[in-house]
């Protein structure tokens, strides 16, 4: 990667950790356009989001819960974004996993998404020393297979980070209904459902 490409990546990482409760803020958002529109996804009904926080390291130790179910069954799933570069990767990537280490987890499985300049898998084989070493340590845990760290793009969250001021000016000052906001969004957004969906822990990794 080059001079120019790790500055953008650095600016780009810089933005998302100030804006981290926005981003929670439109997942949230969206998770309700979901609901208001009807939709399932891969048999799983959408029935709740809503951010929680788990632990001392409350920068850290936040996901996004969402309530699915399927057949009247119920999961939950949970989104986190692993936001911290330098010093700080190390404690944000254990607040993550401790999330499924506890005995009072929060949620039945956990996607933590890593906004790179570029999506590189196995997300994990990228990560510096001292945050490897807390991945590996956790990948020898029984709960490892609850989790999956996934790279993603840093652009791919700019819906997200736009989710609540979009919501606001459609919803609230154009007079659009709820319902068209959210089949629109919906349409955009289609893509996105992989991210909030329960995986089979067997697959995780």
């Amino acid at each position: 990667m080059g001079a120019r490409d790790q500055q953008g990546g650095a600016i780009a990482r810089t933005t998302l950790v100030s804006s981290a409760d926005a981003v929670y803020q439109g997942v949230r958002n969206w998770l309700e356009c979901l609901i208001a529109d009807g939709i399932s996804l891969d048999g799983w009904v959408p029935m709740s989001g809503e951010i929680v926080t788990f632990g001392n390291e409350l920068r850290y130790g936040k996901c996004i819960r969402c309530r699915w179910e399927q057949d009247r069954r119920e999961h939950r799933h949970g989104l986190a974004f692993f936001l911290a570069g330098g010093r700080g990767m190390p404690m944000d990537l254990s607040a993550k996993l401790s999330m499924m280490q506890s005995a009072d987890r929060v949620v039945d499985s956990l996607l933590v998404l890593w906004p790179r300049a570029e999506a590189i898998e196995p997300a994990h084989e990228s990560l510096p020393a001292a945050t490897a070493e807390v991945w590996n340590n956790f990948a020898k845990s029984k709960q490892a297979s609850r989790l999956k760290l996934q790279s993603i793009e840093a652009t791919q969250i700019a819906p997200w980070l736009a989710m609540a001021g979009f919501r606001r000016l459609a919803v609230e000052e154009r007079s659009i209904s709820l319902d068209v906001f959210a089949h629109f969004v919906n349409e955009k957004m289609a893509s996105y459902g992989r991210y909030v969906t329960p995986f089979s822990t067997e697959e995780a990794s």
